[in-house]
């Protein structure tokens, strides 16, 4: 009886084995020698693919088929350990709860994610200290690159990581200190935003118009003013009145600023026929104030938006904006990260404007034909 449990245990032990072989051979990783094999590629062109180095167009898409067909996932941490990069891309912002960069955030993660890095969002919730520390950290975390959303154009936190050596792009501002440490920069094209909301305001007949904008070391800010004022000026019409003031740093202070000018600039200056918002925190503070002393858009006086949000199309009347083509923000971005960090530095630096968009609705008053039918 003993020998036969035993010859029992000892098949069944044999059949478990072989069992685990299958299964394991069943399921062994795909290593880029497979991919080589099923492309008929040398295993250095592979590398040279996901290691994003050029190879010609054909043989792309020879190892994104194989890749597809045989289920191939790089191991990173072996990636990392043999180049010494962690394929990790920081992506530093001032404050996350910020739900207007959420879009641009979630696109740069699956954009880079497509070519193997990982975006790691960090913030320093507007604290000075904390974003020096934040700054000093990362410097030492071994990160492939940096994306900055600047605070405005007297930012330098970008320089660290210009000594360390780590690629890096500056979104939406261009610092002060370009001239002395260079840097690349991807922000939207706020001079002609300006342009275009002062375009369709004068061919409206709006001759006063007054300019919300607190945020005066703003590059980003001042180039949207300066495409307001020079349209006037150009166009032989009184220049805009500015509301300018110390610089606020938080979207519930930059709302409150809104709320309360906005009322004293219509009192004070009833000849005003449109308002114009620098940014969507100043409009949602100046919304609100409307909606409180109970003013009446258009009939009372037209409003005008920098900083699209979807907010501005739901309610009535719909806000006529300026939007930032959030996709093309993203993609020009990554595509000056990886060439820098691929060693391509033929551009440097770089500087991209990314074109904006007016959408025409409901809360600019045509001033032209209201004159006509008087």
């Amino acid at each position: 009886m003993t020998y036969i449990l035993l010859s029992k245990a000892k098949k069944d032990a044999k059949i478990l084995l072989i069992k685990r072989k299958v299964f394991c051979e069943g399921n062994m990783k795909t290593t880029i020698k497979d991919i080589a094999k099923s492309t008929g590629l040398s295993t250095a062109t592979i590398s040279k693919y996901l290691n994003n180095k050029p190879i010609s167009q054909a043989n792309q898409e020879l190892i994104q088929n194989a890749i597809q067909k045989l289920h191939y996932e790089p191991n990173l941490a072996a990636q990392s350990l043999r180049s010494g990069k962690t394929n990790l891309i920081g992506l530093i912002i001032s404050d996350i709860g910020n739900y207007f960069w959420g879009p641009l955030i979630a696109n740069l993660t699956q954009i880079f994610s497509q070519s193997g890095y990982t975006v790691i969002v960090r913030s320093y919730y507007r604290n000075t200290d904390q974003k020096k520390k934040l700054t000093q950290e990362m410097c030492t975390q071994n990160f492939s690159g940096i994306i900055l959303l600047a605070d405005n154009a007297k930012d330098t936190s970008y320089q660290p990581f210009i000594r360390a050596n780590i690629p890096i792009v500056v979104i939406d501002q261009i610092p002060n200190a370009m001239e002395s440490t260079p840097v690349d920069c991807v922000l939207s094209d706020g001079y002609s935003g300006g342009r275009e909301i002062a375009k369709h305001l004068t061919e409206s007949g709006h001759q006063h118009v007054y300019v919300n904008a607190p945020l005066d070391d703003s590059y980003n800010i001042g180039q949207r003013i300066l495409g307001i004022t020079d349209s006037y000026s150009h166009a032989g019409l009184p220049l805009p009145m500015i509301e300018k003031s110390h610089r606020y740093t938080t979207p519930e202070a930059i709302k409150k600023y809104g709320e309360q000018t906005l009322p004293v600039a219509i009192h004070k200056h009833p000849e005003i026929s449109a308002v114009i918002f620098t940014s969507y925190e100043l409009a949602l503070g100046g919304l609100a104030a409307i909606n409180t002393h109970g003013y009446r858009i258009p009939q009372d006086f037209s409003v005008i938006s920098f900083d699209d949000d979807a907010l501005f199309k739901c309610v009535y009347p719909s806000i006529t904006a300026v939007s930032q083509d959030m996709d093309l923000f993203s993609l020009q971005i990554s595509k000056i990260l990886i060439r820098r960090m691929n060693g391509d530095y033929s551009d440097f630096p770089h500087t991209e404007y990314i074109p904006v968009t007016l959408h025409k609705r409901q809360a600019v008053q045509d001033l032209t034909k209201k004159a006509v039918e008087e």
